[in-house]
């Protein structure tokens, strides 16, 4: 372990220095300027305007800048003794430019204050033009020019936002305006094939891009629910085009892949085709996966994605679909649209599971249990999903329509054998299992909703703020199984039995959702009444939910040879909840600030929602007949504070309170039985309570609104207790089999802490990323074991550090460290202490260097740590070569080597109050590719000769 805190060092200490090294040695460049910028007229300050400094030699541009809340702008490092251009542009006004140099032996200048001069007051006069400004306010929209940065010639949009003052873009692709998490990238106001913003940033080359307008969306009702935006302007000639993948590769250990994607856009249509398959386990879950996967990225370098080392089994998969997206009108944007879109999708996966595990649970009176599992398994898995959606927007109303049809169809052969050995008794019982299910669901949802805003401009008692939404939804599952099992009792023989079952199983369910939201009750109410400004706004939720289940269960008779079949298992039942929620809203907003310097607000929510629920259930089984109807009062309320410090920081302080019921199911009141899980038998509780729960929540939020050094952090605390929590109660027999069943306990409480920071340094070519996230989970949990009850104290502790850093489009360097604990210690009784810690530090490297060469590595360290278990260590080490060529680079080769040391190990490790689970289970090992790729891209038509 030594050797890696030794490696993790020396990487930080690289990440700390190396900004240093590559900084500009020129002592030229040290220069300063400063200034104003104000109306000519009326001699007020302008803020957020353009200011743009040359070289005037050659208006090469050195910096740029948007003047502060009193109109000022600073300049530093700038060359000193030359002859420089300063350009200064603002929505409405002339665009005003002077000649001015920094003397040696000053260092700094003060520039005098600019007045410039509305259009309607122009006077021709000769000017010297300058460029067009790299970034301009136009009206609450900033603009970006695309065509003022330069880079290299594959450069995508994600490379162009690298480069722009307040905008970072993360190593996990997320991206910050200012701080701000964007909440979408837009392509002419529009999604681009998908809501993932990657795929227009990692494919859309940067000499298509006209500008990049970032701009807020305000809510209406909340402005604390403010959120920023991207959209992305292609140039007048560049608004079709494609671009896509094709590739293959095969390696050692007869691995192999293929890819392809094409992705079609014109002005108002998109459509998206592209299918995968592999057995590196690597498994697409939607269309938008494959896209990722087929992305172009540019030159920029990039830790790649790997084939999946920790998943459990091996995976052969074969994917494919298709997404489709039309707009009706021409000028679709945020807030105005007629779209239609779809997306189809199918996998197809057939898996290989050995697993084999032991699970030690404390009985007391040091007593220990000890049961092991040997398990392989085959799963033969077909899915498909179809997903429609027409929507409507206009300035003050929204219409949609989205229906989605899936199809599974799914095979599976279980072989299992267990066994039970007790402390106190040696060895108890043994079983061994062969489980064979064939599976077919069709699923079919139904959605649609109206919203519609209130008219401001017209006097109305009604203002007609509301939202509905309505969801229906059918599926049906076909089911056949065959089951054998044979139980043996080492103690008792005579306890012997042997199962061969047979299952038949149809179940249909149907639900309907109504939500309806009216958002201004005080004008239909008390009509242009003030009412101390406090908003009024009403919300109900009813929803009906129908299952109907038949089940034909036959045993395999030995002496007559037939199928007979099982009365008791053999069911045909029908369960029908109501659940419906009125609520009330009061909210009450506060403000105060002062103009361009800062605003506070403070928001009080008070929310009264009682809930009434009907649950009704009706079987063959006269035990299994009930009818029970609840209702409660489930308050809700928060204040929330927020200091916007403009230009320096956007905190929040939350303090909220919040109610829930949670109602016992069918299968917790009255199942019926199935006696052939040897070791696990489920029983009901007919006298079962619905549980209350009671949860308090402190939250701080803080972002940083300055271009560089950005820090943000967000830490939330959760506490709660819950009455009448559903709680085990176990009872072990001295054959080590289970028998379970809910029950309500009192004593139920738990802490939740988390906390999410992100650091990021932007100086020059240099980026470096810090994101740090730990969570701390404590709960006490009561239970019953054998009659005793036991209360069981969990901790759970997860910490992440991923530290990041980029040099240009030459290095990406990437450490992280993870580190996940469990404790669990029992008391009541007896006392025993569970601990497991599982440890992660990972290495990542991608160079770019020489020209159109990538190479890749990541080494990954792992160490498992468990009680009754001896410690577990392995490393990962995966590398890889790449080469691109050919125009435009659209050809790569590529070799990989996967798990170089060999040493990849599958474990299983997780604990539950009074058991903790140990094993280890089959993985992806070892292989060594070849693969090329082809990326056609095609963007517009080509710039007519001058």
């Amino acid at each position: 372990m030594k050797r890696y805190c030794r490696i993790t060092s020396l990487i930080l200490s690289l990440l700390y220095f190396l900004p240093a090294f590559t900084q500009s040695a020129d002592s030229t460049f040290t220069g300063y300027a400063m200034g104003f910028i104000k109306d000519s007229a009326y001699h007020y300050f302008l803020p957020s305007a353009t200011v743009s400094i040359y070289k005037a030699k050659d208006t090469s541009l050195l910096s740029y800048q948007l003047s502060n809340s009193f109109g000022e702008f600073h300049f530093r490092k700038l060359p000193r003794e030359q002859q420089l251009l300063i350009s200064v542009s603002y929505t409405g006004y002339k665009h005003f430019n002077k000649l001015f140099s920094i003397p040696a032996d000053a260092k700094k200048i003060i520039l005098d204050t600019f007045y410039l001069i509305r259009r309607d007051n122009v006077l021709n006069e000769v000017v010297i033009v300058a460029r067009k400004p790299p970034m301009q306010m136009n009206g609450d929209t900033l603009e970006f020019n695309a065509d003022a940065f330069k880079l290299d010639a594959n450069a995508v949009v994600e490379d162009l936002l690298r480069k722009l003052p307040g905008i970072i873009v993360w190593g996990d692709g997320t991206i910050t305006v200012n701080g701000k998490p964007v909440k979408s990238v837009l392509v002419e106001g529009k999604p681009f094939f998908t809501k993932d913003a990657r795929i227009a940033t990692q494919n859309l080359p940067k000499n298509a891009i006209d500008k990049i307008q970032v701009y807020k969306e305000v809510n209406e009702k909340n402005r604390l629910d403010s959120t920023t935006n991207v959209n992305i302007k292609l140039k007048r000639n560049k608004k079709s085009g494609l671009f896509g993948k094709i590739g293959a590769g095969y390696g050692t250990d007869d691995r192999y892949l293929g890819e392809g994607m094409i992705n079609v856009f014109t002005p108002r249509t998109q459509i998206s085709a592209g299918s995968s398959i592999n057995n590196t386990n690597k498994i697409a879950a939607d269309v938008n996966t494959l896209m990722l996967n087929s992305a172009f990225k540019g030159v920029g370098a990039n830790i790649e994605f790997q084939p999946d080392f920790g998943k459990q089994g091996i995976f052969s998969t074969r994917s494919g679909g298709v997404t489709f997206q039309h707009d009706f009108i021409p000028d679709a944007g945020y807030n105005k649209n007629n779209r239609l879109s779809a997306d189809y999708f199918i996998n197809d996966s057939k898996s290989n599971l050995i697993k084999n595990s032991q699970t030690v649970i404390t009985l007391g009176l040091d007593s220990i249990l000890n049961q092991k599992s040997n398990l392989a398994q085959i799963v033969d898995n077909t899915d498909q999903y179809l997903n429609l959606n027409y929507d409507l927007k206009k300035s003050r109303n929204e219409f949609y329509i989205s229906p989605s049809v899936r199809i599974n169809k799914s095979y599976n052969y279980t072989r299992q054998a267990n066994a039970s050995e007790s402390t106190h008794l040696g060895k108890q019982s043994q079983d061994s299992t062969v489980d064979e299910i064939n599976n077919q669901t069709h699923a079919f949802t139904f959605k649609t909703g109206f919203k519609n805003k209130a008219d401001n401009s017209r006097a109305s008692r009604i203002p007609g703020d509301f939202q509905i939404d309505y969801t229906f939804f059918h599926n049906e599952v076909d089911s056949r199984e065959s089951k054998k099992s044979d139980f043996i009792s080492i103690l008792r023989p005579s306890q012997n039995i042997k199962f061969d079952r047979n299952y038949e199983t149809n179940m249909r369910s149907i639900s309907n959702l109504i939500e309806f939201k009216y958002n201004n009750l005080n004008g239909l109410l008390f009509g242009r009444m003030n009412l101390y400004k406090i908003r009024i706004s009403f919300f109900n939720y009813l929803k009906i939910n129908t299952e109907k289940e038949n089940n034909a269960i036959n045993d395999f008779d030995a002496g007559t040879g037939q199928l007979l079949v099982n009365p008791y298992l053999t069911n045909n039942s029908r369960y029908r909840t109501v659940e419906e929620i009125p609520s009330i809203n009061f909210s009450r907003f506060f403000l105060k600030g002062l103009s361009n310097r800062y605003q506070k607000t403070l928001a009080i929510n008070i929310e009264a929602r009682e809930q009434f629920f009907n649950q009704r259930n009706d079987a063959r089984k006269s035990f299994q007949n009930f009818d029970h109807s609840y209702n409660r009062f489930i308050p809700k309320a928060s204040i929330t504070y927020t200091n916007d410090q403009f230009g320096e920081h956007y905190t929040t302080y939350t303090i909220a309170y919040n109610t829930s019921t949670y109602y016992p199911t069918v299968n917790q009141l009255a199942p019926l039985v199935d006696s052939s899980n040897n070791f696990y038998r489920h029983l009901g509780n007919p006298d079962l309570k619905p549980s209350y729960k009671e949860e308090v929540e402190l939250s701080i939020q803080n972002t940083s609104s300055k271009s560089k050094n950005v820090f943000n952090y967000f830490i939330e605390i959760k506490g709660g207790a819950v009455r009448n929590n559903f709680s085990d109660s176990s009872l072990f027999d001295n054959l080590g089999r289970n028998i379970h069943y809910s029950v309500n306990v009192s004593g139920n409480r738990y802490v939740n802490m988390l906390a999410n920071l992100n650091k990021a340094f932007k100086i020059k070519g240099n980026l470096v990323q810090m994101k740090a996230f730990a969570s701390l989970n404590i709960n006490k949990q009561p239970s019953f074991v054998n009659g005793d009850r036991i209360l069981s104290n969990n901790l759970n502790n997860n910490y992440n550090l991923n530290l990041t850093y980029t040099l240009k489009d030459l290095l990406a360097l990437n450490l992280s460290q993870t580190l996940n604990f469990y404790k669990s210690n029992q008391s009541g009784v007896y006392k025993y202490q569970l601990t497991s810690t599982a440890i992660n530090t990972a290495i990542g490297a991608s160079l770019n260097f020489p020209k159109n060469f990538t190479v890749n590595t990541n080494i990954t360290y792992n160490k498992n740590i468990t009680s009754y278990s001896r410690d577990i260590k392995f490393t990962i080490w995966n590398a890889s070569v790449a080469y691109r060529f050919l125009k435009g680079n659209t050809s790569e080769i590529k070799f990989s080597a996967l798990d170089l040391l060999h040493q990849n190990t599958g474990i299983i490790s997780y604990g539950n109050n009074n058991s903790l689970t140990l094993g280890n289970v089959n993985v992806l090992q070892q292989y060594f590719m070849l693969t090329f790729a082809y990326f056609p891209r095609k963007f517009g038509k080509k710039d007519s000769p001058k």
